[in-house]
C-alpha cells in the first residue's frame, strides 16, 4: 500500500474504531437516539453521533493510539453490575483486521470510505437487535450497564461461557475489517426473546436468567468482493 493510502487507511481505521465504541456503548446506555437530518452536515461516515465525553476520554487512555492490528484487535466489554457488587460479562465485541485478502484496485478514498459508513450505520442497527439492547432499554432505571477497552484478542473464558457469533463481516480495501461479537444472550425469565435457544447454562441473578448458547462460526466466502 502506498505510504498516502496507508495513512488514509489509517485515518478512516482510527475514526471508524471511535465511532464504532461510541455506537455500542451508547446503544446499552438505555437511551434513544434523536437526530435532525442535516444533508450538509460534515459528520464523519455521515452519522450524526454525539460522542460521549467519558467514552471518548476511556478510548483514549485504554488504547493509547493502537488500532486494530491483524491479530490485535480492539474489543469492547459490555458488563452489568449486579445488586451485590458483581460485574457480568453480556457482550464482546471485537473489531480486527484481516489481511489474507487484499483488493488493490479498490480506492481508499473513494471506495473505502463509502463502504465503512455503510458498515457503521448497519452497526446501529444491529447493535439494537440483540437481547442485551432490550435488557439495556427495559430495566433502564434499575439496572447498570459499563464497558471496558481493551487493544487485545477478547478475553473469553475456556469453559465455554460464551458463544461465538460472527454478526458482520465488511470486505474493504486490502483488508477485511470483521466485527462480531462473543455474546452472553440476556433476556429477563419472563419475556420470550431467547425461547429458540438451547439452554447451555444458566445463572439466577434476581429476576434475569443469562443463557449461554454455542453457535458456529459461518465460514468466510473464499473470494468474494462487494460490487
Amino acid at each position: 500500500m502506498a505510504s498516502q493510502e496507508r495513512r488514509e487507511f489509517d485515518k478512516y481505521l482510527k475514526f471508524l474504531t471511535f465511532k464504532t465504541v461510541q455506537v455500542i456503548v451508547q446503544s446499552r446506555q438505555g437511551r434513544k437516539i434523536a437526530t435532525r437530518s442535516n444533508p450538509h452536515g460534515n459528520d464523519w461516515f455521515n452519522l450524526s453521533i454525539l460522542d460521549d465525553k467519558q467514552v471518548t476520554v476511556e478510548l483514549k487512555r485504554s488504547l493509547e493510539g493502537r488500532l486494530p492490528e491483524a491479530g490485535q484487535p480492539v474489543c469492547v466489554e459490555i458488563l452489568m453490575e449486579t445488586s451485590e457488587g458483581d460485574s457480568i460479562v453480556l457482550e464482546v465485541w471485537s473489531i480486527e483486521l484481516d489481511p489474507s485478502r487484499r483488493d488493490v484496485s479498490v480506492s481508499v478514498a473513494h471506495v473505502l470510505y463509502p463502504r465503512l459508513s455503510l458498515m457503521l450505520r448497519s452497526l446501529v442497527v444491529l447493535s439494537r437487535t440483540t437481547p442485551a439492547y432490550k435488557l439495556s432499554r427495559s430495566h433502564e432505571d434499575t439496572l447498570k450497564f459499563t464497558f471496558r477497552l481493551y487493544a487485545s484478542s477478547p478475553d473469553i473464558n475456556t469453559e465455554g461461557t460464551y458463544a461465538s457469533i460472527q454478526y458482520c463481516t465488511m470486505y474493504v480495501s486490502h483488508y477485511i475489517i470483521v466485527l462480531y461479537t462473543c455474546c452472553a444472550i440476556s433476556c429477563c425469565m419472563h419475556c420470550h426473546v431467547v425461547s429458540w435457544c438451547r439452554f447451555q447454562e444458566c445463572r439466577m441473578c434476581q429476576d434475569i436468567v443469562f443463557v449461554w448458547h454455542h453457535l458456529p462460526l459461518p465460514p468466510l466466502p473464499p473470494h468474494h468482493h462487494p460490487p
